[in-house]
């Protein structure tokens, strides 16, 4: 497997790139396979890029074994819809709201699609060996990129605000009671190599000091440590 650092630094260019594509950028989610299935996984079953289906074809296809909290064990797909890092994920509709990019409604509409064509079909659940239809799931969206988010002439605060307004919309109202999750291709990146958060450092008493400390001259700091990525399967 390629070093972490390569992964990563060859990922984030083709983010940034005004020419990074889906399909070039799909290369990279068997680094962050944990990131599109729910609970952590036991195993991995099958991975399929680019499933033919009838109604066309879906981006990326994941099953793997579940164990729930009950005990009982499951193997279950998710169906997932990519779509450029340079795409926007939220436009201007009017100075109050946003609405969802065409890129966005196209993936959402082709998530769907796929999906109700793929639970229904035995031949999916055989290959991705899922034993009920139920266990057949909608994946997400991964569209965009951190700089990205919102096509608008809107002051930066502003359009962070009416960004976070139209996730909860969205998120309340469609994505949440079909468990479908929307990442930013930056989201991926940092799946695969995280930000370590700063250490706390141990005192010990004797180290304390004898005096009194006075408020006003102390100085906070952290170490931090290397960042490492989570161990792929």
């Amino acid at each position: 497997m390629p070093e972490n650092d390569d992964i990563t630094a060859n990922l984030a260019a083709l983010i940034e790139s005004p020419r990074g594509r889906e399909g070039a950028c799909r290369r990279y989610l068997k680094y962050a396979k944990s990131a599109l299935v729910e609970r952590t996984p036991i195993e991995f079953v099958y991975i399929e890029p680019e499933r033919r289906g009838y109604l066309g074809d879906a981006d990326y296809v994941i099953s793997c074994k579940i164990r729930e909290e009950t005990g009982a064990e499951f193997v279950r797909a998710y169906i997932w819809e990519l779509k450029a890092p340079r795409c926007c994920i939220f436009e201007k509709d009017n100075e109050h709201r946003l609405k969802p990019t065409k890129e966005l409604y196209d993936a959402e509409n082709k998530l769907v699609n796929y999906f109700y064509e793929s639970r229904g079909s035995e031949l999916f659940r055989a290959n991705f060996g899922v034993s009920h239809s139920l266990d057949v799931r909608m994946g997400g969206i991964i569209i965009g990129r951190d700089n990205t988010k919102v096509n608008g002439n809107y002051e930066p605060e502003r359009k962070r605000i009416l960004y976070e307004d139209a996730l909860r919309v969205r998120n309340e109202y469609f994505y949440r009671q079909h468990g479908i999750k929307l990442f930013t291709w930056n989201f991926i990146l940092d799946y695969i190599n995280p930000s370590q958060p700063p250490t706390q450092g141990r005192v010990e008493p004797g180290e304390l000091p004898s005096q009194p400390l006075n408020p006003e001259r102390i100085v906070l700091s952290s170490d931090t440590s290397e960042a490492t990525s989570p161990e792929n399967q």
